[in-house]
């Protein structure tokens, strides 16, 4: 099947997906296709062969590597079984991937179960193009691939569902160009969210603006959430609202690159005994208007990261770093320890209604070339229950070709920018 060779090589090249989708299967079945309308029909098609079903069928297992062209017809559940076997164009209630190398493409998916389309312990499989509707009461997954070796999950449009899109266990993933939309009141957790990953491509996912409520509203949810991932490129991606626009939590060797994220709680947060994390290049903007809102938030034994050339703005903090105090307990039991060795370069914070940096783990932060616009002093903050807290020192750096006015440090950003160009 020369359409799936082809499409097997997404992802497999070093420049796999950048500037935009290298592979878009077409959606019209071959004019020599097979015409099937029946279980037995299909189960009688040599492999490779490609059919159009012409009829609605209850319930629908491939078992022979085969491409079904649904043309719109209804189909309450499709198992793909075969390797190498694909289902387009059908509208269906789930779809189930039992085998490898199989592709779900361009079709309609309205959830009746947990999971809309779901696939565990496959290699290979392909997840493209498709419209997913969740269930307002039972659907807890629109898509979800769990134990996976090299999935795509591409281009597809998913809403109403607890999360949209969720990956567990996987590796090497591609999850890029889904667009993810949003649906006032519901129960949403995390829009995409990835879990116990090594390596991987994140990119140019769009997430849609969710209305972030401020402190104690039980109406906020996440945007895009990572837990225990190792070694994924993180980039080019879009979310606005919710209370974490991205977070990303016991996680090490990741890079988070020219996302932009707005409008969020805590926009970007890092914590959970995070490392070896590169954030950099990144479009961070929150809302003071509805309460406490922090642009980058280093947390809860971060260590040995790298913050650089984001631009933060409209934050109440542009960034905080802060553990609490001895004693607590995280998730999974760990001890509350301090942050260390995070390097914060070349940012530049505007706009921020009380402090551009709160550092609050004396010592554990390199601070480098940092360009911030005036605002009011900085602000001791501390979580409830904390222990008091030293008074804070001014620590941003001005533009040093700028010199004090009237009292007040004022940015040169021309000299910013070219000290980011040039060194």
């Amino acid at each position: 099947m020369i359409i799936v060779i082809s499409l097997l090589s997404l992802g497999q090249g070093d420049n796999a997906g950048s500037g935009g989708r290298e592979t878009v299967l077409d959606e019209r079945a071959p004019a020599d296709a097979f015409k099937v309308r029946t279980q037995d029909e299909i189960n009688s098609l040599p492999e490779g062969a490609n059919a159009v079903l012409t009829e609605n069928i209850d319930k629908l297992v491939i078992t022979r590597p085969v491409s079904l062209f649904g043309d719109g017809k209804r189909v309450n559940s499709v198992t793909l079984a075969a390797p190498g076997a694909r289902v387009c164009d059908v509208v269906a209630k789930s779809v189930v991937i039992t085998a490898d190398d199989c592709i779900v493409d361009h079709c309609i998916v309205y959830a009746n179960s947990r999971y809309a389309i779901f696939a565990d312990r496959v290699s290979d499989v392909r997840v493209l193009d498709n419209t997913v509707r969740g269930n307002e009461v039972k659907n807890d997954c629109g898509i979800y691939i769990t134990n996976a070796t090299r999935p795509v999950v591409e281009g597809n449009n998913v809403r109403g569902a607890y999360y949209c899109i969720y990956l567990d266990g996987c590796t090497d993933p591609v999850i890029s160009y889904n667009y993810i939309g949003h649906v006032d009141g519901f129960r949403q957790g995390n829009d995409i969210y990835v879990t116990y990953t090594k390596g991987g491509v994140f990119r140019g996912n769009q997430v849609d603006y969710d209305p972030y409520h401020g402190p104690g509203s039980t109406e906020d949810h996440n945007a895009i959430g990572f837990d225990h991932v190792e070694g994924m490129l993180i980039e080019d991606n879009k979310a606005g609202g919710h209370y974490y626009t991205l977070k990303i939590y016991n996680s090490k060797d990741c890079v988070i690159q020219n996302n932009t994220l707005y409008t969020g709680g805590v926009v970007l947060r890092t914590g959970f005994y995070d490392s070896g994390l590169v954030v950099r290049d990144n479009r961070i903007s929150g809302n003071p208007d509805v309460g406490r809102s922090i642009g980058i938030k280093v947390h809860d034994g971060t260590v040995d990261c790298l913050f650089e050339d984001n631009e933060i703005w409209d934050c109440e903090y542009g960034i905080e770093e802060f553990h609490y105090p001895a004693g607590n307990k995280y998730l999974e039991g760990g001890p509350s320890l301090p942050c260390n060795n995070i390097t914060l370069a070349t940012n530049y914070i505007h706009d921020c209604s009380r402090s551009p940096i709160v550092i609050l783990d004396k010592g554990s932060c390199i601070l480098k070339g940092n360009y911030y616009e005036p605002t009011p002093a900085p602000a001791v903050t501390k979580a409830p229950g904390a222990t008091p807290t030293p008074v804070i020192k001014p620590m941003l750096q001005p533009s040093p070709a700028v010199q004090p006015s009237g009292g007040n440090t004022i940015i040169d950003f021309f000299s910013w920018l070219y000290h980011r160009i040039f060194g």
